[in-house]
């Protein structure tokens, strides 16, 4: 589980601009993903993102994300849309 939940936060990171944001500490390399920025992991998988003023902004389409990641997206962050 632990690769989806990599993959599927890259796939955020790229899709939002994640050079360009105010923190991205350890966000695409090879550290643990609990040792990413505003990261939260229980067991392998991740619980929680805080990514808020952190000028995460774009968009992300619905096959980039895994499942998982959805509806985090529509209620944790408004301000991003899901393309088709």
């Amino acid at each position: 589980m632990a690769q989806t939940d990599r993959a599927a936060l890259l796939a955020l990171y790229h899709a939002t601009g994640g050079p360009a944001w105010t923190r991205n500490y350890n966000w695409d390399t090879d550290s643990p993903i609990s040792q990413w920025y505003g990261v939260t992991v229980i067991g392998d998988r991740v619980v929680k993102l805080n990514l808020m003023c952190n000028n995460v902004q774009g968009s992300v389409g619905p096959n980039s994300l895994a499942v998982c990641f959805t509806d985090f997206v529509d209620r944790k962050f408004p301000f991003l849309s899901m393309a088709n």
